[in-house]
């Protein structure tokens, strides 16, 4: 019995008995990874900030995506626990600020484009219930874990057609949005606000792209989860820095397009 217990918390690795990646530890890690984002993103949506405007902006984000890249590929690596610990918080602080930042961006978006300025009275209610519904999926998704453990539909054909048609269409948006937010930086302004101003007016195309982001982030989760439940007890114990940082990634862009889709479906109603 004792060396059953211990093929869960520990492994082989160089020859070496090691401790392994634990679900308590990867809990814990995530929990406190989403409280220090989440009081970020309060931050951010209680003073209005936004970091990423004009060519400074562009700047300001490539930095922050290259240093956000990097402590991912960083937290692969075993680099002792207070070394892994830095490097994970550097990654959570980075999440926060990115998602602070695109959480008032599309608030301002929406109101932009949609010219429903009562949006501004009802961000207090349409903020809590994102978060309220995000926490719904991000549990929804650990209760159907299982089930989708055992019929395999990871290797499925329609989990990864689905999964290719969300991703296609994702890489598509950005690569127009990019296009036409440089082209509004050299004073082509007609062109962002007809491809920026279709996607947060809160028509239907604004709320049925909302939807498939929705979908796409719902789908980036559950893969992660699947990843990190295969790794349980069977990878060395730093890949909780690791397993926790992509699910607070996860969890995090599901609120952004739960908050993107409820603005639109506020605006609509205009």
């Amino acid at each position: 019995m004792e060396n059953m217990e211990k093929k869960y918390t520990s492994n082989v690795y160089d020859g070496e008995l090691v401790e392994t990646t634990s679900v308590l530890g990867v809990t814990v890690k995530s929990i406190l990874g989403l409280s220090i984002v989440s009081v970020i993103i309060i931050a951010f949506l209680a003073k209005g900030t936004i970091l990423f405007q004009g060519w400074s902006g562009i700047f300001l984000m490539i930095v922050s995506m290259v240093v956000y890249t990097m402590t991912f590929r960083m937290l692969q690596k075993d680099r002792g626990d207070l070394i892994n610990f830095g490097i994970w918080l550097v990654n959570v602080i980075f999440t926060g600020l990115l998602a602070g930042s695109a959480s008032v961006s599309i608030i301002f978006l929406t109101i932009k484009y949609s010219n429903n300025f009562e949006i501004m009275n009802m961000v207090q209610t349409i903020v809590p219930l994102a978060f309220g519904i995000t926490l719904l999926i991000a549990i929804s998704g650990i209760i159907v874990l299982p089930i989708i453990k055992t019929k395999n539909f990871q290797n499925s054909k329609t989990f990864k057609v689905v999964g290719m048609v969300i991703m296609v269409t994702m890489l598509g948006y950005g690569i127009i949005s990019m296009i036409s937010f440089i082209a509004s930086l050299m004073g082509f302004n007609a062109m962002y606000d007809a491809v920026v101003g279709t996607m947060f007016n809160g028509g239907p195309v604004a709320i049925g792209f909302a939807g498939i982001l929705l979908l796409f982030s719902a789908f980036m989760y559950v893969s992660i989860l699947l990843g990190v439940r295969d790794g349980i007890g069977k990878e060395p114990k730093h890949f909780e820095y690791l397993a926790s940082a992509l699910l607070v990634n996860a969890i995090v862009n599901i609120f952004l397009d739960v908050l993107r889709l409820l603005l639109q479906l506020f605006a609509s109603n205009d």
